[in-house]
């Protein structure tokens, strides 16, 4: 009986330790901070390239330009290098959507405040780096653009006088009269898209590429004992 009771005190002393438990995070415990970033797409991007998105964001121009922005390269606590700033930064496409285009950027430090920091400069270094191109692009496009559009109106013009003297003749050429019309409609038609071009352009020029927001998630690596 008494090793009965033994091994009983003995079950219920494992059972207590088994479910209080312990657990310690190591010390390689790292936070991740996921920025979603949502591309518009205009006269310029309507076909986005995911490579291209993926690799500008990673560009030494826009690394160089987090580092400065965080004071990163000064010798302290929060010091990270470019290199390591690259090797942790992550960049992946999501979603393609009508209007925009969504990619996931995410960056991993042990200080969950300092990743954040990092994923917002990047996303703003990128979206202002996007719009600077795009604004500097825009008004040759836009004249290029306004001149399609007054040689457009030159031969609207001259197809509807044609059409007009088929019409006074005294006797009209119908199969004339038909393709004079079918190509006038097609001037029409292409006038009418080198217009919303136009404004798209005039559009875009009033706002930013990009939105964006980030979610924060500290994914620290655990050890734990039962």
């Amino acid at each position: 009986m008494s090793i009965f009771n033994s091994l009983k005190k003995l079950l219920i002393i494992l059972v207590y330790f088994g479910m209080t438990g312990t657990s310690f995070a190591s010390e390689d415990s790292k936070c991740q901070v996921m920025g979603y970033l949502f591309l518009k797409k205009n006269y310029y991007n309507k076909n986005i390239s995911n490579f291209l998105v993926i690799n500008e964001i990673r560009t030494p121009k826009i690394i160089n330009r987090v580092m400065q922005d965080l004071k990163l390269s000064n010798i302290n606590a929060q010091s990270i290098s470019p290199e390591e700033l690259m090797i942790n930064l992550k960049v992946e496409k999501l979603q393609s959507l009508e209007y925009s285009e969504i990619f996931k950027i995410s960056y991993s430090h042990t200080d969950l405040n300092l990743a954040a920091e990092v994923i917002k400069s990047v996303m703003h270094n990128y979206i202002e780096e996007s719009t600077l191109q795009f604004k500097q692009k825009a008004p040759i496009s836009k004249r290029l653009i306004e001149n399609d559009l007054v040689v457009k109106k030159e031969q609207i013009r001259i197809v509807q006088q044609e059409l007009r003297k088929l019409c006074e003749s005294r006797y009209p050429n119908k199969n004339q009269m038909s393709k004079y019309s079918t190509n006038l409609n097609q001037l029409h038609i292409e006038y009418a898209n080198l217009l919303t071009r136009l404004q798209e352009i005039i559009v875009a020029e009033n706002q930013s590429l990009g939105n964006k927001f980030i979610d924060r998630k500290c994914s620290n690596s655990r050890s734990s004992r039962l």
